[in-house]
């Protein structure tokens, strides 16, 4: 029989929706803090929150019993996982996006805005009908002319976003791969790969960095970026070799001449519809495959740390609030 560790006869059983004392009490829900870490008691953790009646907090890990007994999770910090650094800091900037960034595309006036408000404005000089077969024609001459310009924006914003995104990745990975010991003072994809080859290394792995689940995104984007930062050849060159479809050519049918040095790189990228959205989904792919081949940092990630369950007892300590009452 095994021995308990801890005692909670002294902690009520009911009516504790608005029992605060009790439920600010992180031993109430078995949670222990030894030497500046915390411990928790699986049993008594699932049953306090059973008796609150929260279960949103229980890891599914606990519930299975395939995490028993006495439990230090396995980083102090979230932030000490590559993974959930890398998650939350693209998750906001996949926030902006939708909500900020994207938003300002369906400002931009359109060709068949533009028809409408030039026959609107005809017709406020004109109450003679056999003017309207003009006005309409030169309405939508207004609205052809519009196209290519649009056109030309809309492409412009997208590359632009494109630059910023990929920028973004970038800083956040910088933050994430230092804090697991990356030392270098600058960084390029190359370092990223030659550091991810060191930790196999180490670790005795045979992985491929160009295999991992959502490589072809994460490297497609940094080869848009490096195009449209340089415009050159070279960076033309290294994308149609790479990405055909993703970029105009004689060869594919979609331009009528060659690529030449300083042309606008925007004019010459393929960006699909949803693009945007699918490289975020795949760059979590990405980042979520590095962080389990290359650091044993396994699903359970998001849970497995003190912050966790401090988090979860902040939440759980006011009921009637969790559950806006």
């Amino acid at each position: 029989m095994t021995t308990k560790k801890y005692d909670y006869s002294k902690y009520p059983t009911e009516n504790l929706f608005y029992d605060y004392d009790t439920l600010k009490d992180e031993k109430f829900f078995g949670v222990h803090i030894i030497n500046e870490r915390v411990e928790v008691d699986v049993d008594r953790y699932i049953e306090a929150c059973k008796l609150v009646g929260i279960e949103d907090f229980i890891p599914d890990e606990f519930k299975t019993k395939y995490i028993h007994q006495y439990f230090v999770p396995r980083k102090q910090e979230k932030y000490d996982y590559f993974s959930i650094i890398m998650r939350d800091g693209i998750k906001r900037f996949e926030k902006d996006w939708k909500q900020e960034y994207k938003p300002i595309f369906s400002k931009i006036k359109t060709p068949s805005e533009v028809k409408e408000q030039t026959r609107l404005d005809a017709l406020m000089y004109t109450s003679n009908s056999d003017d309207f077969d003009e006005i309409d024609i030169d309405a939508m001459m207004a609205g052809i002319r519009r196209q290519n310009k649009y056109n030309q924006i809309i492409n412009e914003m997208y590359c632009m976003f494109i630059n910023k995104l990929c920028t973004e990745v970038d800083r956040i990975t910088l933050i994430a791969l230092s804090a697991i010991s990356f030392d270098e003072t600058s960084f390029s994809v190359g370092k990223f790969k030659t550091f991810a080859d060191g930790l196999a290394s180490k670790a005795n792995k045979n992985i491929k960095f160009k295999d991992l689940d959502g490589y072809n995104s994460y490297n497609m984007l940094h080869e848009i970026h490096n195009f449209l930062k340089h415009n050159s050849i070279d960076a033309y060159s290294t994308l149609k070799t790479d990405y055909p479809k993703n970029v105009r050519s004689k060869e594919n049918g979609t331009a009528d001449f060659e690529y030449e040095n300083g042309m606008f790189a925007g004019d010459w990228i393929i960006i699909k519809e949803g693009y945007i959205e699918k490289a975020f989904k795949k760059l979590h792919e990405f980042f979520n495959c590095f962080s389990k081949n290359y650091l044993d940092e396994i699903d359970d990630s998001w849970w497995n740390n003190d912050d966790y369950f401090y988090d979860a007892l902040s939440q759980m300590s006011n009921p009637a609030e969790y559950y806006g009452l």
